[in-house]
């Protein structure tokens, strides 16, 4: 991906010079860098349901469940409000900074238990649902966790990854896995069909 970042870099800036009449042609104009398809890891549902059953603390188990519960960018939970989380509608409104991608994901049973552990005692004078959880907390979280049965280790858009691909194979439709992960193009959501 760096590389074919660079040669479109490139190819712009040549196709500027061009423009200028600093060069005569683009060098870079046939130069195509095949980007590999990597597939997202893959955990099973009782790898993650294991992991996230041995979290005892209300927060860390809540900021965890809204990562795969919701399927949740770690930047998402990071910034959700406590005003954002409907507990009577069951559902969570979803900020993701980039304004046309902000929408409401359904609240399940076990993040709706989660975040009712938290709330009382998460600390009132913060409109943030997670207060003082910034990226270096967010590592913090997920070094803390137990290594997989694989020797691997969880990150937190590996429970995103698995939202999708467990919903994929729980007979979920493709558009609403969309829908839920909030991608604009169903071809980001696709590559979840290889891996299931």
């Amino acid at each position: 991906k760096t590389k074919a970042a660079r040669v479109s870099h490139l190819r712009a800036f040549s196709d500027w010079m061009i423009r200028h009449g600093h060069v005569a042609r683009n060098p870079f104009a046939g130069m195509k860098v095949r980007v590999p398809t990597r597939l997202p890891d893959y955990h099973g549902p009782e790898v993650i349901r294991g992991v996230l059953a041995a979290v005892t603390e209300p927060r860390m188990k809540a900021i965890l469940s809204c990562l795969y519960y919701a399927g949740l960018r770690n930047a998402e939970t990071r910034g959700l409000l406590v005003r954002d989380v409907d507990l009577v509608s069951l559902r969570v409104k979803v900020r993701s900074g980039k304004g046309d991608k902000d929408g409401y994901v359904p609240i399940v049973r076990p993040l709706a238990e989660a975040i009712k552990a938290w709330l009382p005692l998460r600390p009132k004078e913060y409109e943030k649902l997670f207060p003082h959880l910034d990226h270096s907390g967010m590592h913090e979280i997920f070094k803390k966790l137990p290594t997989l049965p694989d020797g691997g280790r969880l990150h937190p858009h590996a429970l995103r990854h698995a939202f999708a691909t467990h919903l994929l194979e729980a007979g979920v439709d493709l558009r609403t896995v969309q829908a839920l992960m909030r991608h604009s193009s169903l071809a980001t959501t696709g590559k979840y069909l290889a891996i299931t």
